[in-house]
């Protein structure tokens, strides 16, 4: 069986999406559980209607997704979004991967790509996708999704229990940085995974704005220093500057220090 664990808190917008784009992958054993923190807006009806196990937490991602999946059951787990689609055939093509891996990552790329932010954020979706490719699914902000049960287990056990309800902002590098001290068999495959974007620059600048100010809050920007900066921001900026992604870049990267130090 696969466990596919999806936190959420007002998502009727994508959820559907995301749901379909499961029941669309054609195996049989498939477990969607949904952590809900409180929804209002339907989510918790529309998860209801696709067959999904229903949860209640009232904290944030990284407890939702481990209070999810210490109520699955499948030996293989998939940590998914309700903002992301998977494209036809990815668990079949995830499963065939893990044979000799603990961990795979998913290519993921932008759902539409309508005006420049969506286009800039699919850009740099393949950039870094592609260069974490070449070093065998290792790459800077690209962590896996798709995990052996055990693996995961063990890696939340090493995360202290006060800090589960209280991280938003950074709970995928904060998961992987234990992951990686458990098992380096990461793999990856293409063309996987669709992510429904921001319309516009203001819905970036205000989700860029509201991650700086979690951070603030929560005390966890310090999970960015947690991993080697292969780059330097030079580096990064001639990257961002080639491929085409460097004034999304800099938004998100001001609105997010703006929410952090005044949010």
């Amino acid at each position: 069986m696969i466990s596919i664990i999806i936190p959420t808190l007002n998502e009727a917008r994508t959820l559907p999406l995301a749901l379909q784009s499961i029941r669309a992958q054609g195996l049989p054993d498939i477990e969607v559980v949904v952590v809900d923190s409180s929804s209002n807006d339907g989510t918790r009806e529309i998860s209801l209607e696709f067959g999904a196990k229903l949860l209640d937490y009232p904290g944030k991602p990284l407890g939702a997704r481990r209070h999810g999946l210490m109520s699955s059951s499948g030996e293989f787990v998939l940590l998914m979004d309700a903002d992301q689609v998977l494209q036809p055939g990815s668990l079949s093509k995830a499963l065939e991967a893990i044979e000799d891996r603990d961990m795979i990552v998913l290519e993921e790329r932008s759902y539409r790509t309508e005006n420049w932010v969506q286009r800039s954020l699919d850009n740099q979706k393949r950039f870094m996708h592609q260069r974490a490719m070449r070093a065998n699914g290792m790459g800077l902000h690209i962590y896996p999704r798709f995990f052996r049960r055990a693996v995961l287990v063990d890696a939340y056990s090493l995360i202290p229990e006060e800090l589960l309800p209280q991280v938003f902002v950074f709970d995928d590098s904060l998961l992987y940085s234990k992951l990686r001290t458990i098992s380096s068999r990461v793999g990856m495959i293409p063309d996987a995974m669709l992510h429904i974007e921001e319309k516009n620059a203001f819905q970036l600048i205000r989700h860029s704005l509201r991650l700086g100010r979690s951070a603030k809050a929560m005390k966890t920007a310090v999970a960015r220093s947690s991993f080697h900066q292969t780059k330097s921001p030079f580096e990064m900026f001639m990257d961002a500057t080639r491929h085409r992604y460097l004034l999304m870049s800099l938004l998100k990267e001001l609105s997010f220090q703006f929410g952090y130090r005044f949010g």
